[in-house]
């Protein structure tokens, strides 16, 4: 057991620096095209569009101008005028222009309107459609847009890039979200497994791990994970329990120590997704043997999170195992809280037949779309545990990383 871990260590540690060299060569693509639109916005400094004017239509006198460098028409959309496309010699002709386009659009029943890339206009058009941005517009070569808190925001488009094929479909894409998965697992020391979840567990929103077996000698930076927010922890010693929750990017959350007690192993997170809606996630870990005093601990915390009227999904090793009569003062604590656990499967296979002690309870049953016990990854004697609930998230970096 030992060597395949050792063998796995070391395949998914090749895979890890594979992965990094990846990312990197894709950082340099995105700045190339960053770059790239930038000049081509650029280029188009000077430049006005017309849409909508007549093909027969003489130019009027509001745009023929002795500092035009050039005008022209333009393809356009088929069945429509081809827009007109004007050139300035000078910024400030341009901008005298642009403050009288309102009575202009009126007067010819056109539109007056910058030049913008495709990539720009895309943006423009998903900033519009973003759940928490209320405004967009562009300006003298950048792209804008403001949040709920009146901020303004400038130069995003590198970030906006990360999201897959925007410029080809700025409008709103719902398949661009998808439900929230989180996952638990006991993995009995953090740190020597680290490549193995990077590599295994990372299509995950939020990863629970407890026995994490980490002290404030292992900093941040030694456990951070690729598309994560640095690692929220509830150390113990690097001998035994301890627990940790790692966040995606595309989420925000707040620690929730309020609700937290002393002398439990629980840990607290308030997670916002994109479409603002929040719920609570825990992490638990319960020695094996632990007396009962540990079971009010843990009602009194529950009993804080409960007050909170928020939909709680509280992951852990519990060390009761579900399909055993030893249990039975444990589930009336559930029944009393109105909490249910949804796993009922072994999880746990130190005994010939296994365990159920690695569990998911929840409030709220009916937003959970999906368990799954994990077989396929050996970080310890513990299955992961999936559980897949019905909040909305990107499947790929979100705006709300920004806004």
């Amino acid at each position: 057991m030992g060597i395949c871990l050792e063998k796995n260590a070391s395949l998914h540690s090749d895979l890890r620096k594979m992965r990094d060299v990846v990312d990197e060569n894709n950082k340099k693509a995105t700045e190339s095209v960053r770059l790239g639109n930038w000049n081509e916005q650029y280029s188009r400094k000077k430049n006005v569009k017309i849409y909508q004017l007549p093909e027969n239509f003489k130019e009027p006198s509001q745009i023929r101008h002795q500092k035009v460098v050039a005008m022209h028409r333009i393809p356009g959309k088929e069945g429509n005028p081809r827009p007109v496309l004007i050139k300035f010699l000078r910024m400030d002709t341009k901008i005298s222009l642009l403050r009288k386009k309102k009575a202009i659009n009126e007067a010819l029943k056109v539109r007056i309107g910058d030049d913008i890339t495709k990539l720009n206009q895309g943006l423009l058009n998903r900033l519009y459609q973003h759940d928490n941005v209320i405004s967009s517009w562009y300006f003298n070569g950048h792209v804008y847009g403001s949040d709920e808190e009146g901020t303004r925001h400038r130069s995003i488009i590198q970030f906006l890039l990360l999201v897959a094929g925007i410029e080809q479909n700025p409008g709103p894409d719902q398949s661009n979200k998808k439900n929230l998965k989180i996952v638990h697992n006991n993995v009995c020391s953090l740190l020597p497994k680290l490549d193995l979840i990077n590599n295994e567990l990372h299509d995950y929103d939020i990863i629970c791990i407890s026995e994490s077996h980490l002290d404030k000698s292992i900093t941040d930076d030694q456990i951070k994970l690729n598309g994560f927010h640095k690692p929220i922890r509830l150390d113990r010693n690097r001998h035994g329990g301890g627990v940790t929750i790692y966040i995606k990017n595309s989420l925000h959350f707040i620690i929730r120590n309020d609700i937290s007690v002393s002398n439990l192993e629980l840990l607290w997170v308030e997670v916002r997704n994109c479409s603002n809606e929040k719920f609570l996630v825990g992490v638990l870990y319960r020695p094996p043997n632990s007396n009962s005093n540990l079971w009010d601990l843990f009602s009194e915390s529950v009993d804080k999170a409960l007050d909170c009227n928020l939909p709680i999904f509280l992951c852990g090793d519990f060390n009761c195992d579900m399909m055993s009569n030893s249990s039975n003062s444990f589930k009336k604590l559930l029944n009393r809280l109105n909490l249910e656990n949804v796993v009922w499967e072994s999880t746990n296979f130190t005994t010939q037949t296994g365990t159920c002690i690695d569990l998911c309870v929840t409030n709220r049953k009916n937003l959970i779309k999906s368990v799954t016990v994990l077989t396929n990854l050996i970080c310890s004697s513990h299955s992961p545990v999936s559980v897949e609930i019905s909040f909305k998230t990107f499947k790929q970096h979100s705006l709300k990383d920004k806004f």
